[in-house]
């Protein structure tokens, strides 16, 4: 049983991840200490339900955390960018211990998931609490 969730999602991949939001922040449905979410996307404006999520960020007692990270943001963009890589999983990410507890989901397209499961694997993160959406 899982008490902290890690999401990485790309683009529409934040489909899915919506939904584990919605159970583990409002409903409380799972025993989930802490959510952390990377979600990766090109623009300022192509950042799904924007002021939702800071407001589940600002309303969580500190139990929810969401990193935008932008590969093209506008020159105002104070944010992260880049797109998934080594250093920034690592500057986001706890280190890897299989026994702390961690699950990690991934959505988003082909590319994205295969390079983050990758880095992930690298990092030690376990295949059993590791698990991609695709479609």
């Amino acid at each position: 049983d899982s008490t902290h969730l890690i999401l990485l999602a790309a683009g529409t991949g934040f489909t899915p991840m919506a939904r584990i939001l919605y159970y583990t922040l409002i409903q409380h449905y799972l025993e989930i200490r802490t959510v952390k979410l990377l979600l990766f996307n090109k623009t300022n404006g192509d950042i799904p339900w924007l002021t939702e999520l800071e407001a589940l960020m600002q309303n969580s007692n500190n139990m929810f955390e969401v990193v935008h990270i932008l590969s093209d943001p506008d020159e105002m963009w104070e944010g992260c960018r880049g797109r998934v890589s080594a250093s920034l999983l690592e500057t986001y990410l706890p280190k890897a211990d299989n026994d702390r507890e961690i699950y990690v989901c991934v959505c988003g397209p082909t590319l994205f998931n295969k390079a983050t499961v990758g880095l992930l694997t690298d990092f030690g993160y376990s295949t059993e609490i590791v698990h991609v959406f695709s479609g």
